[in-house]
């Protein structure tokens, strides 16, 4: 399983689309907040990837695809499991242990 991951495009989702036209072959796309709309407007026309979407401390609205969106999201790939954040409710910038606990 290939799995794209991206976060804080601010405006800019044209890197994103270069990711996703080089890598057509992955089956997920995270987007982990900070330019919500940017992935939306990539993802709705999408239809051969899969898009997880939360929300970063920078995003105000709480849709994506016309469905609530949360700051953190945990799905199953493979029996594994993966928690989606941007982070900053565990306070990433300042270090890993809190998310890690």
């Amino acid at each position: 399983m290939k799995c794209l991951v991206f976060s804080d495009s601010h405006g800019n989702e044209e890197y994103m689309r270069r990711a996703i036209k080089l890598n057509r072959d992955a089956d997920i796309i995270f987007f982990l907040g900070d330019g919500l709309s940017d992935a939306e407007l990539l993802a709705e026309n999408d239809t051969l990837h899969t898009w997880i979407a939360v929300r970063g401390n920078c995003d105000f609205r709480s849709f994506f695809l016309g469905r609530g969106v949360d700051k953190t999201e945990e799905i199953i790939v493979e029996n594994k499991k993966i928690v989606a954040t941007h982070g900053d409710l565990y306070s990433v910038k300042y270090g890993f242990e809190r998310i890690f606990q």
